[in-house]
């Protein structure tokens, strides 16, 4: 029993070895960087996420937006970084899968009980297709933003999922841990 106890810890240390490091650069938190000689399995056109760096246009900053005196702030809050506008997180979908990232957009729509979900668009009136669906890192009345904030432009931080539809079409997620309301 002992041995058994032992393999079953060290198999678990083993697998806890992953570490998260933020990126200055980018502000995103992506995996620790690998030795040089693990193999990569990014291809060379798409970023590596062992690097953390995103090939997509630069973000804007949340200093631009003054978070603190125009925006309300749920859950953990929205740290200071870059902001990417939903459309181009939509349009670069797969160069987002797995990163923590800031995105500006619109509730387009959003859970009518207890606004424990929101689909967040470019603007307030997106296709469902065209959202991000958001959902938050617990089942917590302080993270969802109040009942009828549809069409309010929002801030949300937290890791993005990327899964393709029977259709080849990406689903894009987010598991939320902080969320900025304009006032």
């Amino acid at each position: 029993m002992r041995i058994f106890t032992a393999l079953l810890l060290a198999g678990a240390l083993i697998g806890c070895q992953a570490e998260t490091a933020t990126n200055p650069q980018e502000g995103t938190d992506t995996p620790a960087q690998t030795p040089a000689s693990a193999p990569s399995s990014a291809p060379s056109s798409q970023p590596s996420k062992k690097t953390g760096k995103l090939d997509v246009p630069a973000p804007m900053k949340t200093g631009e937006l003054k978070l603190a005196q125009n925006y309300e702030m749920r859950g953990d809050g929205v740290t200071d970084g870059g902001v990417f506008p939903a459309s181009l997180v939509m349009a670069n979908a797969e160069k987002f899968d797995g990163h923590t990232v800031r995105i500006a957009g619109s509730i387009a729509k959003m859970c009518k009980g207890e606004g424990c979900w929101m689909n967040l668009g470019a603007t307030k009136d997106a296709a469902d297709a065209d959202t991000i669906f958001v959902d938050y890192v617990e089942h917590e009345a302080k993270y969802f933003p109040p009942l009828g904030s549809d069409g309010r432009e929002v801030v949300a931080q937290g890791k993005i999922t990327v899964k393709k539809t029977m259709d080849g079409k990406a689903e894009v997620s987010m598991k939320c841990s902080g969320l900025a309301l304009k006032n």
